[in-house]
């Protein structure tokens, strides 16, 4: 089901294909990590891993709308799967300028090298950034891989890359973003963290919660869709518990919160980075909701992992988190003096 603004014949047929490569995953938490490894095999052999990054740095070199019906088909069916792509697209297309990155850049293009993509003033970022020197810790990265690469962004023009083997890695346990492999990172980069200079860190951080946010919608269309299946299916007083009017009313509110969010995150586009904070904060608030609103619709038979409405709940509110999405509003609404929050400590030099 697509919320959003109609779309061209080839477009159809990369949310089919999408549709046919996700939605056999295992939905429990414990095993969906074992099945990630093949579907992000199979996503890079058919160019869409890294849909949006341009072509001179490998990428599928596709338009917003193409890269948006991508996220978004991917956030209705496995959301942990959509982020750590979006984090590879960015960091496909950060290091692909640079001659230096070779390797790296085409691991990540075919899905065998993992890469978190942070911002250095967000909440779960705890790094001490000084020239080649980076050290601290990162409370949670869900990049899809167990030993990733870090990729930093630091201030209005800088990144700061560490290689996997100046980090030590964690599992954590999390209730949500099941195939993620989130780990906490513990770096300690002395002199071989390599700086990226002269880009526009603002653009790839207004990205990074555009991917969020086109994940958010996909999230709530899943839950509308499964909320409005059951109801349509359950019976209740002789007949579907969807003529309720006070049921029909909630699946109403429940896909228009959807089709709402998906039309707002085609709209963003390139918008730039206030534009890309407010939509992202608007369509993870609308996913938490509508994931809420259908667990509710579906009663005690929401709970139940076999129904997925609970799952769709937990992806929501860790969506929320991975993004730091109420943090980078904050930030935004600060001085442009005002020290950096969530006990990072960061050394401009």
């Amino acid at each position: 089901m697509w919320l959003g603004p109609a779309l061209d014949t080839d477009q159809q047929a990369i949310a089919e294909m999408i549709e046919a490569v996700v939605t056999s995953k295992s939905h429990a938490l414990g095993s969906a990590e074992d099945d990630v490894r093949p579907k992000i095999d199979t996503l890079a052999e058919l160019g869409l891993w890294t849909v949006g990054a341009s072509e001179s740095v490998g990428g599928g070199g596709a338009d917003a709308l193409t890269t948006a019906v991508v996220l978004v088909c991917l956030g209705r069916h496995w959301p942990s799967l959509g982020w750590a792509s979006v984090q590879a697209q960015i960091a496909a297309e950060i290091l692909g300028h640079d001659g230096r990155f070779g390797d790296l850049v085409a691991g990540v293009n075919a899905g065998s090298d993992a890469v978190a993509v942070v911002d250095s003033a967000a909440a779960h970022v705890h790094l001490e950034i000084d020239g080649t020197d980076c050290s601290g810790v990162v409370d949670r990265v869900d990049a899809a891989g167990a030993r990733p690469s870090l990729l930093v962004l630091h201030g209005p023009d800088r990144a700061i890359l560490v290689r996997d083997d100046s980090i030590l890695s964690r599992p954590v346990r999390c209730t949500g973003f099941a195939g993620a492999e989130t780990r906490a990172l513990q770096v300690t980069a002395s002199g071989s963290a390599v700086e990226i200079t002269d880009i526009d860190a603002d653009r790839f951080r207004a990205r990074l919660l555009a991917g969020a946010a086109a994940l958010a919608s996909g999230i709530a269309t899943a839950a509308a869709a499964a909320a409005s299946a059951y109801c349509d299916s359950r019976e209740q007083f002789g007949g579907p518990l969807s003529d309720l009017a006070t049921m029909r009313a909630s699946l109403t509110s429940q896909r228009l919160d959807a089709q709402a969010a998906t039309h707002a995150v085609v709209s963003l586009l390139e918008g730039d980075l206030g534009a890309a904070t407010a939509v992202t904060r608007s369509a993870c608030e609308a996913a938490v909701r509508v994931g809420a609103a259908a667990l509710q619709a579906l009663g005690g038979y929401g709970y139940l992992t076999e129904y997925l409405v609970e799952q769709h709940l937990r992806d929501a509110i860790s969506l929320q988190a991975v993004a730091d999405v109420h943090g980078m509003t904050s930030r935004l609404r600060e001085p442009a003096n005002t020290p950096a929050r969530g006990g990072s400590t960061v050394r401009h030099v």
